[in-house]
């Protein structure tokens, strides 16, 4: 029943909407301008209004992922569409900005990452709008009869540009002095305050990305940085991600005691006191606890093994990444006897 009246309230709305949209349009007169000419240009500028609306999206994409706000193209889509509706609609275009806002923050994002996606996307274009205008003004400024008029339009436009300097800030790489920290108040942790963002970056599951996101993060490490943000709607970023921390010889991966896994496990450092079923590859270190069960290989570069661990498995050493042949694969299998 809920379901039912929601949709009959956007049905009125709606209905309510269009007629303050068409309520003074003469229909009679406009059917009597169209004919089979105009007809071809008022569909040309239909899909030219599409294409700016898709070329839109696009762009909103890219920055609502950057906000903590990503969007599908789908999403986006439809929500370009209602806002552009609204704009129609209401009087200026702040009515279908905050229709945007408000389907953003109720699709999970939240207020504070919905607003900021929205702000920056409208800050963009009208970016956009005032570059295109200033370098127009040479053919166009003689449009302007009224001197006061082109002075004023040329003051406005360089202070949109000189606004759009101060809201984006040249990065400049911190050196020579520690990262910049704040603690976490729950538990007093101090981290780095800027992190690595992985969206549209790492979301490609190909060489070429891997070897670009590994020169990236032995980056951040070498720099003393520790966060990075990931998720699921990233592409493939939370699958290179993992492959490339795999390979540091500083990384540390624990499974502890109650902890089941299913599939590969690497790291550089892997401390193991529970249950894996799959090859386990550690390039620096593996710490196999006495409650460590392994079912699958393990390919170490040093070894340190409890009483009480069983692998079921082959055992590899490897140095450098290669298997060494010669070193007896069982040689601590013994510790576990009697």
């Amino acid at each position: 029943m809920r379901r039912i009246l929601l949709s009959a309230i956007k049905v009125l709305v709606s209905g309510a909407l269009l007629y303050l949209a068409l309520r003074k349009a003469n229909f009679v007169d406009l059917a009597s301008r169209i004919d089979l000419a105009s007809a071809g240009w008022l569909s040309l500028a239909v899909a030219v209004t599409f294409l700016q609306i898709f070329i839109g999206v696009l762009r909103w994409r890219i920055i609502s992922a950057e906000c903590h706000a990503p969007l599908s193209i789908r999403q986006a889509m439809r929500y370009n569409v209602i806002g552009a509706f609204f704009n129609q609609t209401l009087p200026s275009s702040i009515g279908g900005d905050a229709v945007r806002l408000w389907l953003v923050a109720r699709a999970g994002a939240g207020w504070r990452a919905a607003t900021y996606s929205i702000f920056v996307d409208r800050a963009v274009g009208l970016i956009a709008l005032a570059i295109i205008i200033v370098a127009s003004l040479p053919w166009s400024a003689h449009l302007i009869a009224d001197s006061y008029g082109r002075t004023a339009l040329t003051l406005v436009d360089f202070a949109a540009l000189a606004g759009a300097a101060l809201l984006s800030p040249k990065a400049i790489a911190q050196t020579g002095a520690p990262l910049i920290t704040r603690a976490i108040p729950s538990s007093g942790e101090r981290i780095p305050v800027v992190g690595l963002g992985t969206a549209y970056v790492f979301d490609k599951a190909d060489e070429a990305t891997r070897r670009k996101a590994g020169a990236v993060v032995q980056a951040l490490i070498a720099s003393g940085g520790r966060l990075i943000d990931t998720a699921s709607t990233y592409g493939d970023a939370e699958a290179v991600l993992g492959d490339v921390i795999a390979t540091e010889p500083s990384s540390l991966l624990v499974i502890s005691e109650n902890a089941r896994v299913q599939g590969k496990v690497m790291a550089g450092h892997v401390i193991i006191n529970g249950q894996v079923q799959g090859p386990v590859v550690a390039t620096a270190l593996l710490e196999l606890q006495p409650k460590a069960r392994i079912v699958g290989d393990v390919h170490y570069e040093a070894l340190e093994m409890h009483q009480g661990a069983t692998i079921d498995g082959v055992m590899k050493h490897s140095s450098g990444g290669e298997v060494d042949a010669e070193r007896p694969l069982l040689k601590l299998a013994a510790a576990n006897e009697g």
